[in-house]
């Protein structure tokens, strides 16, 4: 049987905070958004959430039938990686607009949050 993935945070916000701004490792915050539709947004967020956690992206993710919108950061190191990841899991983000910060610290987000959303 296979191990079911962790779709959540599992660490104590003040910890994740507090590692947050310890941490040295550069990161990059990047927002973007596309409209397409999406037609199970709980099965594309959760797909989403295990490929992006896998890489250190932090922030917020908006899934909805109509498309995504995020705001995140990233290590600075996994831009490529980023990028390719978002392509595997959808292909519609193939060469979406990536918005970088311009005056950046990296302190933007200390965890990850996808959340999913269908019209009912």
């Amino acid at each position: 049987m296979a191990k079911k993935a962790r779709l959540y945070n599992r660490v104590n916000r003040e910890v994740l905070i507090k590692e947050m701004y310890n941490s040295s490792e550069p990161r990059t915050t990047i927002s973007f958004y596309k409209y397409h539709f999406i037609e199970d947004p709980k099965q594309f967020r959760d797909a989403l959430f295990v490929a992006l956690d896998g890489i250190g992206t932090k922030g917020r993710i908006y899934v909805a039938t109509e498309g995504i919108n995020a705001q995140i950061s990233i290590p600075t190191a996994e831009f490529d990686i980023f990028k390719q990841t978002l392509e595997s899991v959808a292909s519609f983000l193939k060469g979406c607009r990536l918005n970088t910060a311009v005056d950046d610290d990296g302190k933007s987000f200390f965890q990850i949050s996808d959340k999913s959303a269908s019209k009912n």
